[in-house]
């Protein structure tokens, strides 16, 4: 993220990692998955400017977080219009039912 020099770049090196790097891998597919704690997430999410791209990276990320009950107060302090935090709480909330309904379901 901090050789990137614009957002777009910054937002693609995030969706680079969430393509090539799964939350749930096991140690056992070359060693544990990564982790972030809120205050790193923030920090990533800083980097970027406008809303809608700050809210892409909280909600790309969420899977990695280490302290996920953070993750509310996170969003109040990086999303400043009501929308976009209603928006990526229901996005993130989405993603975790996908999740579990895909391990309950063996995909």
């Amino acid at each position: 993220m901090r050789a990137a020099l614009t957002n777009f770049e910054r937002l693609e090196a995030v969706r680079e990692f969430t393509r090539g790097c799964s939350p749930t891998r096991t140690i056992f597919e070359t060693g544990p998955p990564p982790r972030l704690t809120c205050e790193q997430l923030g920090r990533l999410a800083e980097s970027v400017t406008l809303n809608s791209r700050r809210k892409e990276v909280l909600v790309a990320l969420h899977p990695y977080l280490s302290d996920r009950p953070s993750f509310h107060s996170l969003v109040e302090a990086q999303l400043i219009l009501l929308w976009d935090r209603e928006d990526a709480r229901r996005e993130v909330a989405a993603n975790e039912r996908r999740a579990w309904l895909e391990s309950i379901g063996g995909d």
